[in-house]
């Protein structure tokens, strides 16, 4: 999978690989790596997660450390913009978990 972002004129990115995948009755969930060539070394873990009572509930959970230069000077800025960019995903798996 590639994942592209800009950062201004600054284009971002890299290569991510799932490294596992897998549901059972409450959960479904996708593990993603970044590969060398991505800004960031780091992993990430999108989950959709059933309740007892019926709720359906999104989760990232991530860990990463800088390896492009921009994002190593970025400092709390480029955390900042992790968070945003999560908050997005989980934003989107909102949506589309709305009734139709």
């Amino acid at each position: 999978m590639r994942v592209r972002v800009r950062l201004g004129l600054l284009p971002l990115g890299g290569t991510c690989r799932v490294v596992d995948a897998g549901r059972d009755d409450s959960a479904a969930w996708v593990l993603y790596a970044t590969e060398p060539d991505h800004v960031e070394q780091g992993t990430e873990l999108f989950a959709v997660l059933l309740d007892d009572d019926g709720d359906v509930r999104g989760d990232v959970a991530a860990w990463s450390q800088p390896r492009a230069w921009p994002l190593r000077v970025a400092g709390p800025v480029g955390r900042l913009g992790q968070r945003v960019i999560a908050r997005r995903y989980l934003g989107a798996l909102a949506r589309l978990s709305r009734p139709r």
